[in-house]
């Protein structure tokens, strides 16, 4: 059996879009099989705290057409069908809204609304609405000081007893799935009011807009990271203290093979060296202030602009998008932590693998299942090994479409094309200079600014006042949109990782372009217009400048 690709079979609609923002790129054994069934866990019992899941639907299905995700030659990919089917039985979101604020589009398809879950949906959402956050904020924090714990026990120079180790993947696993099915209500709970400010929004008149109506929370996971950071760039924190708080992050940390800050802090320190030579107004506080001030002005003007009758459920709306909408990103922290605390017993265990000759190298252990860490070690490990290290390599040449349905048809991965050096790719670039294109506007304001385009953060070398542009965002970017006068992003919506944070951040963004990152050079002058989704080329870079 291949543990990189599940959906041979498929018969349904499958994307790695929005995936990409917890689980970027091509995974090994290990990360897949840690992560997918912690999640599909997870996610499944969130839907069914909800109401919209029956309790016969709870197990993990045989059928991969049933799971809400599932592993497409070595991508994380999401059940778009299923998806849409959750919005066809919860009251007050529909699946095209879904859809859209997830993955950034919405198919042409026919639709199946339904009534029958309403009523299990109507008794239970009232506890989940009262609890939920709550729960998540705590379960959260448990886990920060569960990982505070494990990951030092893990990481030391001595030997790991083999049963303790896999008591840790077993309990990472397991405070996945919780953390996962909490983030499953808040995020469908946010989907839900986000749709319903939009609409709200739509009446009242084309100057209103919900993205204005859900920023400058100011106490959200991200902003506490550029917070700190912020403060060891004044030397008003540590690097290590830094590091006891937040080292779990770093780009691509849904992926147990990757490294983390913790254990490779270069990325860090250039951005204390960038933090350090920005001004005091550009500070994370001084943004939160003003982002709360913009919120404040905007609800105001909305409330001012509807008609009576419609204020006080206005408020109402209000009131849930600033506990809801922003607090999407607890869950993903919570779950990021339990995967760092599995990466950690897992090279524990592999540090014993390569010294008992199991693995010829520890950073091997990747290209073993979950399962085979927690058995009896396999005999033919090395062979395992060997020939999953070459099946993901082959998968990691090759690139998928967007959305799908069936088995994707993969196209073997372009070569990136060497830097132009002559006097025709110079007229070749000025042809091309007037390169305009769309996404998703979600965060008001327009700019102007020289390009970064920025492919791994580890290699960031992004300047105060750059425009950002990246296929996608994680938690470790969340330090990269400080500097920025503005972030592009191909892939996401509304409540996308990148949306949220450069909300909170007061960055105008836009989102779901698909194709920004490769249509854009770094050095080009662009204009971004987070309001209509606009992106502009003006002018190129020289040729090779980049």
């Amino acid at each position: 059996m291949d543990p990189l690709h599940e959906i041979g079979a498929s018969r349904g609609a499958w994307t790695i879009g929005n995936t990409a923002e917890a689980l970027p790129g091509v995974c090994t054994a290990l990360s897949w099989t840690f992560f997918g069934p912690a999640c599909e866990t997870g996610m499944r019992l969130g839907f069914r705290r909800l109401g919209a899941l029956r309790g016969q639907e709870l197990p993990i299905p045989a059928d991969v057409d049933e799971r809400f995700s599932a592993v497409a030659l070595g991508r994380f990919a999401a059940n778009i069908d299923l998806m849409a089917r959750m919005g066809e039985r919860l009251p007050g979101t529909q699946p095209e809204k879904i859809e859209t604020q997830l993955f950034g589009e919405v198919r042409d398809v026919e639709r199946h609304p339904t009534r029958a879950r309403y009523p299990v949906v109507a008794a239970r959402l009232p506890v989940e609405l009262a609890t939920s956050l709550h729960r998540l904020r705590a379960v959260r924090a448990e886990t920060g000081a569960w990982w505070s714990r494990v990951v030092p026990a893990m990481s030391g120079p001595e030997r790991i007893d083999a049963d303790e180790a896999r008591a840790v993947l077993r309990e990472a696993a397991d405070r996945f799935a919780r953390i996962m099915a909490l983030h499953t209500i808040v995020t469908m709970v946010g989907s839900g009011v986000f749709e319903q400010l939009e609409a709200l929004t739509a009446a009242a008149g084309a100057e209103h807009t919900a993205p204005q109506l859900v920023t400058g929370s100011g106490d959200t996971e991200e902003t506490r990271i550029a917070k700190d950071l912020w403060a060891v760039s004044r030397d008003q924190l540590t690097l290590d203290a830094f590091l006891g708080r937040h080292g779990w992050q770093g780009a691509d940390a849904g992926q147990l093979h990757q490294r983390v800050w913790r254990e490779a802090s270069a990325p860090v320190q250039r951005l204390i060296e960038t933090y350090a030579g920005m001004a005091e107004d550009g500070s994370p506080s001084a943004l939160a202030r003003r982002q709360e001030e913009r919120r404040e002005q905007a609800q105001a003007a909305l409330l001012t602009a509807l008609p009576r009758g419609q204020r006080l459920r206005a408020r109402a709306l209000l009131a849930l998008a600033g506990r809801w909408v922003a607090h999407r990103e607890v869950g993903k922290a919570g779950y990021l932590l339990a995967v760092d605390g599995a990466r950690a017993a897992a090279r524990a265990l592999a540090r014993r693998m390569a010294a008992d000759g199991v693995l010829a190298d520890p950073d091997d252990v990747v290209h073993l299942t979950l399962d085979e860490l927690l058995a009896p070690w396999p005999a033919d490990a090395r062979r395992l090994v060997a020939e999953r290290h070459a099946r993901r390599e082959e998968l990691v040449a090759l690139e998928l479409p967007d959305a799908w349905i069936g088995n994707p048809a993969p196209v073997v991965r372009a070569p990136e094309p060497e830097p132009e050096a002559d006097a025709d790719a110079d007229a070749d670039a000025d042809a091309d200079a007037e390169v305009t294109f769309a996404g998703v506007g979600v965060n008001p304001g327009v700019v102007e600014g020289r390009a970064c385009v920025v492919l791994d953060p580890f290699d960031a070398d992004l300047e105060a006042g750059e425009i950002l542009v990246c296929r996608t965002s994680d938690p470790s970017w969340v330090s990269l949109f400080l500097p920025a006068a503005g972030v592009v992003i191909d892939i996401g919506g509304h409540m996308s990782h990148g949306a949220i944070v450069a909300r909170e951040m007061g960055i105008p963004c836009v989102i779901n372009t698909r194709e920004g990152s490769r249509r854009i050079r770094s050095g080009d002058l662009v204009r971004m217009d987070g309001t209509t989704g606009e992106v502009a080329v003006l002018e190129r870079a020289p040729a090779g400048a980049a």
